[in-house]
């Protein structure tokens, strides 16, 4: 593993922007300045120094912090490519999961709300930490989207999970 000291001799992290670019000379085709790494097919951006491969926002930990983190970083904006310092977050797995996009199975629009065919109702239910939290069922969407956003908002859920 690399350490902060090695980090910072190779590359230069803008937390502004979240780009890395190479302080030296890695091979011949990477030259001093040129913008670090690559983004890969899940969107991540990764950068290899020497043989090993990293995730450029873990690397973003360790220069700042002098440390990988501990868990899971987690991307504010849901953007797995954008790594500002203001968007990059420690997280464990229950707080990543109350950041998640909305799903695309999803079909009402709003995360947590669906249309129950046997009731002909809206349903509202989530989880968090393991556990279903359901609210009811609504003959309204919008009561529904009402309810879920309030039950959203006071048990710690990202403003932007589910959009």
């Amino acid at each position: 593993m690399i350490t902060q000291k090695e980090l910072k001799e190779v590359l230069r992290y803008s937390p502004e922007t979240g780009v890395f670019t190479w302080l030296k000379t890695a091979s011949n085709r990477v030259k001093v300045g040129d913008v670090a790494g690559y983004t890969a097919p899940d969107k991540y951006k990764q950068i290899r120094i020497g043989n090993v491969l990293y995730k450029a926002h873990r690397l973003a930990f360790l220069y700042m912090e002098g440390e990988f983190p501990a868990k899971i970083v987690d991307h504010i904006n849901h953007d797995p490519s954008d790594n500002r310092w203001v968007n990059i977050r420690h997280a464990d797995r229950y707080i990543n999961q109350r950041n998640m996009k909305i799903s695309k199975r999803n079909t009402s629009g709003i995360s947590g709300v669906s249309f129950c065919k046997v009731k002909r109702k809206w349903r509202v239910r989530f989880y968090r930490d393991k556990k279903e939290i359901f609210l009811g069922y609504f003959l309204d969407k919008g009561k529904a989207i009402e309810a879920r956003n309030l039950a959203r908002s006071n048990l710690d859920f990202s403003p932007t999970h589910g959009v």
